[in-house]
């Protein structure tokens, strides 16, 4: 390895409490900053030189020559050497921006390249991004004396984009001068206390930059490195019309993922503007570039080829990515874009006037082929209409043309109604036109991701689901019966009513729709309380797929209702499916959960021991434990242990009241789902790095040595999390260096997944007689 290490400093050190929050998602960016600045001497806010918060950069070797990597992880830590703990923005905060900008400088040529991470600047992105939450100024903390160590991977995504630009060509024979500068700041100028604020830059390595996987200038097009790609077609020019195994041909990607340089290099060299990739996509159909479809439109493309996967021409491509587009500035690249379509003479078609909401452009076009009406390339206008809300058009297409409100085959098994949930006026204006509500749903095509609703389904399965409380009222009273079911996709023997689906996305608006409608009061009182109370058990546990769910609106909907807060659904009540899913790594979440919780007991809903510890009530538990002592070996109804769920949550009040009482200190996990079958307390707590509840097990006579299914120590666990004191604590307790998992692996080997204290970790375990032999 080569370690090499630089940077000072101490900006702004930290004076408050700690949150940490680790959520997934993409990782926000910084603006970027002037070269000149880029290495000048690390400083923190106030502009003063940092001394005692260092960075270290470290970097693979062969062949005693530094490598990076373009597809493979580094590591780069920050080190902490002062005697408080310092503070960092979180990456997956909005509040503020950390970031890892990499240097390099070409030693041959003299030329400079900052490899950045794109910055997201979309509110919709970050909706989609955390499921509708509201962002959190969550920190992450490098402890006094400790080490902060993450992993940088150059050809990371983001959103479908490339998520770092500005890197030099991969595979040269140049060698650079690489560094590593972290960036943190917040995210709109103003100072945060306790938070640091600066940058700090590492030391300059000489390396070589390589990316072993791109071998041929698709690729090198596709990750962007445009201009290895036109060296290496300069060299070979039967490269430029060769296809990959997806039978793209170098414009291909050039259109898709630029530059226009190398787009206009392309065309200049004769690359076929017509060829037919996968799924019948031309260059054309993939670029997203106003200035790259210009390019390409001065060649003469056929401008009328559909592809085959949406059937759609460019310009209709266009279109409907102009309907979709989130932001201001998309929609202009994408009305910029059909403009030049429109100026090479692509036709504005029926299809595309409707994307545009052009009303008067498609009564010019049915006026001359009135048959486009109900036919238009094999596709329903109407459908289109209703999907996009164009109700003008749906009135004129129905009114004028009789086009058929009942199509089924054109839609992949949905009826025209589906499409139209979550706008009742035109929902009334099918029903009144003679939609056939007692149409069932299957889905013909293959099922993949988060589904919610089965085969057999009404509209008011998917209205419950994508509507409005005013399109479900519409469709009860047409005739749709409440209580219809449909199959449901979690559990094929059984079936699912529409208030069902409500209740597992969160819309209570959508619930109190079908409970306060006259048509759920009529039937028998015994089959109600059992969908309220099916009802209660779903709603009370979060689902990803559930945007701007109103969870604690809908379970104080069902309880008001009727819903018995003690269910039981598969043998856990609406509580304990609720306590079960609080979240130890992301607090934010379990706002909601506790709210539900709260409510759940007002009403009367039994607390358990499991669900007393995942919500803090150490008051309740030992309660609970005076009431019965064997309680101390609970298990959740998945057959994880309350003591286990009360080291994730770093309770270690929770775990002495369960030691007190006699709680196993070796009890095994027996869950499928959450953690490793058979690890004990001292595995979690070793995992998570918890040093003082790992010190109580042992002193408890906790097992050192005990493997779990897949015959990992506890010393496997804390190595892999890099939790340096926890490691220390082990091996001084007995735990072997020669552990091996079921796959022959050391606690060794496990340093290598480059979390928390990994370098220091490792140089513990050898200095222990860790050898790291196969």
């Amino acid at each position: 390895m080569f370690l090499l290490v630089l940077a000072q400093g101490c900006g702004e050190r930290a004076r408050q409490g700690f949150s940490d929050s680790r959520s997934g998602g993409p990782k926000p960016e910084i603006p970027k900053t002037s070269h000149a600045d880029a290495h000048a001497a690390d400083v923190d806010a106030n502009g003063k030189q940092v001394r005692d918060f260092k960075i270290r950069l470290e970097l693979e070797s062969r062949q005693n020559e530094a490598v990076m990597e373009w597809d493979r992880a580094f590591r780069v830590l920050l080190v902490n050497e002062s005697d408080q703990p310092i503070r960092i923005w979180d990456p997956n905060s909005q509040q503020g921006w950390n970031q890892w900008v990499v240097h390099f400088l070409d030693i041959r040529t003299g030329k400079t390249h900052f490899a950045r991470r794109r910055v997201i600047d979309d509110t919709e992105y970050w909706k989609a991004a955390s499921h509708g939450r509201e962002s959190t100024s969550g920190v992450i903390e490098v402890a006094a004396k400790r080490t902060y160590e993450t992993s940088i991977t150059l050809s990371d995504f983001a959103w479908g984009e490339l998520a770092r630009v500005g890197l030099p060509n991969p595979n040269t024979d140049d060698r650079f001068q690489v560094r590593v500068r972290f960036e943190s700041k917040p995210a709109d100028d103003s100072r945060q206390s306790g938070v640091w604020v600066g940058t700090l830059t590492s030391e300059a390595v000489q390396a070589r930059f390589t990316a072993g996987k791109l071998k041929t200038p698709h690729r090198l097009l596709w990750f962007g490195f445009a201009d290895a790609a036109i060296d290496m077609m300069s060299k070979d020019p039967a490269w430029i019309g060769k296809v990959d195994e997806d039978d793209c041909t170098p414009l291909h990607y050039a259109a898709r993922f630029g530059p226009a340089s190398a787009v206009q290099w392309l065309l200049d060299h004769n690359a076929d503007v017509n060829a037919v990739a996968y799924n019948g996509f031309t260059p054309l159909h993939l670029a997203r570039d106003p200035e790259i479809v210009r390019l390409i439109l001065t060649k003469k493309p056929n401008l009328t080829k559909h592809c085959r996967s949406q059937c759609q021409t460019p310009a209709q491509r266009a279109a409907e990515a102009l309907t979709s587009a989130r932001s201001a500035a998309d929609r202009a690249k994408w009305r910029r874009i059909l403009e030049e379509y429109r100026n090479a003479g692509a036709e504005y078609d029926a299809l595309i006037v409707i994307h545009l909401d052009d009303l008067a452009s498609l009564k010019a076009i049915l006026k001359q082929s009135p048959r486009l009406a109900d036919a238009f390339e094999g596709q329903s206008l109407l459908r289109t209409a209703a999907r996009l809300s164009r109700f003008s058009i749906c009135e004129y297409l129905i009114k004028e043309f009789s086009v058929d409100v009942n199509d089924f085959e054109r839609g992949g098994g949905y009826p025209i109604i589906k499409e139209a949930v979550r706008y009742p006026e035109i929902v009334k204006l099918l029903i009144d036109h003679g939609a056939d509500l007692k149409t069932r749903i299957t889905w013909r095509g293959g099922r993949t991701g988060g589904w919610i609703i089965g085969d057999d389904a009404t509209a008011l399965h998917y209205a419950a689901e994508e509507g409005t409380p005013e399109t479900i009222r519409l469709l009860l009273d047409s005739g749709v019966d409440p209580f219809a079911t449909a199959h449901d996709v979690m559990a094929p023997d059984k079936k699912q009513v529409a208030l069902e689906v409500a209740a597992i996305c969160g819309k209570a608006d959508n619930a109190e729709a079908i409970i306060k409608h006259p048509k759920f009061a009529s039937t028998a009182v015994e089959i109600r309380q059992a969908i309220l109370d099916r009802c209660l058990c779903q709603g009370a546990v979060p689902t990803w797929w559930a945007r701007d769910a109103q969870r604690v609106n809908l379970i104080q909907l069902l309880l008001e209702a009727g819903a018995n807060p003690n269910a039981s659904h598969d043998g856990a009540t609406p509580l304990q499916l609720a306590a079960r899913e609080i979240d130890p790594t992301a607090d934010e979440d379990n706002g909601e959960l506790r709210e539900i919780i709260a409510l759940l007991r007002k009403r009367g809903a039994t607390l358990d021991l499991f669900s007393a510890v995942a919500i803090g009530d150490v008051e309740q538990v030992r309660a609970l434990l005076a009431q019965d002592p064997k309680r101390a070996n609970t298990l959740g109804h998945d057959g994880y242990p309350a003591i286990h769920f009360a080291i994730d949550m770093n309770h270690r009040a929770m775990v002495t009241a369960l030691l007190t009482a006699g709680c196993d200190v070796n009890l095994r996990n027996k869950s499928d789902y959450t953690g490793w079958k058979g690890e004990t307390p001292l595995h979690t707590a070793a995992s998570w790095g918890r040093t003082e509840i790992a010190a109580q097990l042992i002193a408890a006579k906790a097992d050192v040595n005990a493997i779990d299914e897949h015959h990992c120590t506890p010393l496997h666990g804390a190595a892999g999390s890099g939790s340096l004191v926890v490691v220390r604590l082990l091996v001084h307790s007995g735990a072997r260096l020669d552990a091996r998992d079921e796959k022959g692996m050391t606690p060794l080997k496990y340093c290598q997944s480059g979390f928390g204290a990994a370098a220091e970790v490792r140089r513990v375990l050898e200095e222990a007689g860790a050898k790291n032999k196969p």
